[in-house]
């Protein structure tokens, strides 16, 4: 390990690991990073020690911005794979131009899966994602192909609910009768409402907002699927937390600026195909100016998702993530979370 070997310069390991997998890099809105940063600002660390410098981020601005607080915190910054690099205006040099590297590859790669991806569409092919149930995925193609006793579950729950069911009344039957989800798990109502709105069971695959069609055998029969999609649409009521992005606010209404104690609120803003969401302080009520500043809502959220084991996450929804927290507050001066969770929760 790189830090035992410069343990006779004092170097000593934080205990807490900052690993953002599942993040890209061309965002800073990665809770590990806003963790990171948190600390560096507190003055509870003095070296920061990344793998390669594209880890840190794959933007040239964002680099830049890190860079320039890391001076400013007096912390180095140390890159495994190029550790001769040090602090001088030739090393800040180099430092931008693998900064310039890092971001022209990653669009160097977003370029040629794009490239694939309209291929793929244009044969009517499968791209990527999980195997959906009825089907398996062909060892050579990669496409889908029926697996027939998982489609006959898929017809059973589309008769049900054609039939008039309602999802919680479907996820219960198929649950006393052993019907297993792909990944061998328990029925609930949510994941029978996402089986019965799949197109890919009448041989289409989502695309965007949309539909495309699929090269597979489809299991349900059109007519079939627009009646249990317009049984289903007949029920349904209105998201109160879902922005235009189809994004799911899990604490609005419930989070406080601890300065002010005025609700934050949620705000979305693209920057190509990623989605940047963030808390802000930005209300006027009581004639008082807003405190005007902004916090990464995956951050805050993370406080929520984090509080329980991963086994209990894995099964939660959405709004039993948001019903656990009575009371959110964020201080900003501080850069502290304090959340009041209900009784029930443990």
């Amino acid at each position: 390990m790189y830090i035992e070997s410069q343990r006779e310069y004092g170097w000593t390991l934080v205990p807490e690991r900052f690993d953002d997998k599942g993040y890209s890099a061309a965002s800073l809105d990665r809770p590990a990073l806003s963790r990171l940063i948190v600390l560096a600002r507190r003055g509870a660390v003095d070296q920061i020690l990344i793998h390669r410098f594209d880890r840190l981020s794959r933007r040239v601005r964002d680099c830049t911005a890190l860079l320039d607080e890391f001076r400013l915190l007096e912390i180095g910054l140390v890159v495994v794979t190029a550790p001769e690099i040090g602090h001088t205006a030739q090393d800040n040099f180099m430092l931008n131009i693998l900064a310039s590297f890092a971001e022209f590859e990653r669009e160097i790669i977003a370029a040629r899966i794009a490239d694939s991806r309209a291929q793929l569409k244009e044969r009517h092919l499968r791209i990527a994602g999980a195997i959906p149930l009825g089907y398996d995925s062909d060892r050579r193609t990669k496409q889908l192909v029926q697996n027939p006793m998982e489609a006959e579950i898929l017809r059973w729950m589309f008769v049900e609910a054609a039939a008039g069911k309602r999802p919680a009344e479907i996820a219960t039957n198929a649950n006393a009768r052993q019907f297993r989800t792909k990944a061998n798990g328990q029925w609930s109502a949510r994941q029978v409402v996402a089986t019965l709105r799949n197109p890919v069971y009448v041989g289409r695959f989502k695309d965007g907002k949309g539909v495309r069609p699929g090269c597979h055998e489809p299991i349900i029969d059109m007519n079939l699927f627009e009646a249990v999609g317009h049984a289903l649409d007949s029920r349904r009521t209105a998201g109160p937390m879902r922005t235009s992005y189809g994004e799911v606010w899990l604490l609005k209404g419930k989070i406080y600026c601890r300065r002010c104690d005025r609700l934050l609120t949620s705000h979305s803003c693209r920057h190509g195909v990623i989605v940047y969401r963030y808390y802000r302080c930005r209300a006027t009520s009581g004639g008082r100016s807003p405190c005007g500043y902004q916090v990464p809502a995956g951050r805050l959220e993370a406080e929520v998702y984090l509080h329980f084991p991963w086994r209990v996450r894995r099964d939660m929804r959405s709004d039993q993530f948001r019903d656990a927290v009575v009371r959110m507050e964020y201080d900003p001066e501080m850069d502290e979370i304090v959340v009041l969770w209900r009784e029930t929760e443990s």
